[in-house]
């Protein structure tokens, strides 16, 4: 998958990236390891501030462990008055790559784009798949499709309409070739 870190950093206003990164141990941080975003900070007329936070997790993390982490974060800085809640838990989900789900994403991909797929082991997005991928043990993938300019869960996202037909497309081949599979 493309990742032009010049367009990147200018989008960004930074100079470079943060340890330093750059080519592949760049692309394997943005596409592969957890994150911590703050989402949004607000306030008014009144006495309460507030800040929204979400942590896009990996296997193996713990959202209750990480949320303890950073409470200590927060009192060791001196801000124990920060009431700190946990509104909303997904815990990580991965299906192996070589799952027949994974490789009819692919290969319907392929057909209807005519183009190789970005495959991902990682998103930067979160959902509820670890009700079917851990809980109820299938095997499930996320696919999707966006334009460049798209400016997903800004306040000006967009699709253009030939994109979310194609996306359409590909959805219905997935379920078809998955349904003839099994």
């Amino acid at each position: 998958m493309p990742l032009d870190e010049d367009d990147i950093k200018k989008e960004l206003g930074v100079k470079h990236f943060l340890a330093g990164l750059s080519g592949y141990e760049l692309k394997k941080a943005y596409l592969g390891n957890p994150t911590a975003n703050i989402a949004g900070v607000w306030s008014g007329y009144t006495s309460i501030d507030q800040a929204k936070m979400d942590f896009r997790l990996v296997p193996d993390q713990d959202s209750n462990k990480l949320a303890k982490k950073l409470r200590d974060h927060i009192n060791e800085h001196g801000f124990t008055e920060v009431e700190l809640t946990l509104q909303a838990e997904n815990p990580a989900a991965r299906t192996p790559i070589d799952s027949e789900i994974a490789r009819i994403g692919a290969e319907t991909a392929r057909e209807v784009f005519n183009r190789e797929p970005a495959i991902l082991i990682n998103s930067a997005g979160s959902g509820p798949m670890h009700y079917w991928t851990n809980a109820l043990k299938i095997p499930t993938i996320a696919i999707g499709v966006n334009h460049a300019h798209g400016n997903p869960h800004a306040p000006n996202e967009n699709q253009r309409i030939d994109v979310f037909i194609q996306g359409s497309k590909w959805v219905a081949r997935v379920i078809e070739e998955f349904a003839r599979a099994s």
